[in-house]
């Protein structure tokens, strides 16, 4: 399947490599102070939403052309404190940038207000 995909995953995700279970927050915590990279997810309700964002690359089996990473998104304000990561598994092509991914996993929160508006629009012609 070669179908691109950014999921927001638990940290205790469970990922093989090299024939060893590894986690999403383990993971996190490899990621040298420089592998983070303050990035804009968009425009929010109070102006443009910046987080610190890094990925790892996983060495686990993915058709050719494609690579599977963990993306990381830190709230910088609370930087020291991994309650404050969220995790993402992300599949694309070998050479998506970080811009990209990043640029994907913001959506999820347009896709989150249509879902709200249609649901409070359903249960409004409901009344």
């Amino acid at each position: 399947m070669r179908q691109p995909y950014v999921l927001t995953v638990n940290k205790r995700q469970p990922t093989p490599i090299n024939f060893k279970t590894h986690y999403a927050e383990d993971l996190a915590r490899t990621v040298p102070p420089e592998g983070w990279q303050r990035l804009s997810t968009g425009a929010g309700t109070k102006g443009a939403r910046y987080y610190d964002w890094a990925r790892v690359e996983l060495s686990c089996r993915h058709p050719e052309g494609f690579s599977r990473w963990f993306l990381f998104r830190r709230c910088p304000e609370h930087h020291d404190d991994p309650s404050f990561i969220s995790y993402y598994q992300v599949f694309a092509p070998s050479d998506t940038s970080l811009e990209t991914m990043v640029g994907v996993a913001g959506q999820r929160w347009r896709i989150e207000e249509c879902f709200q508006f249609a649901f409070i629009s359903t249960w409004l012609r409901g009344l």
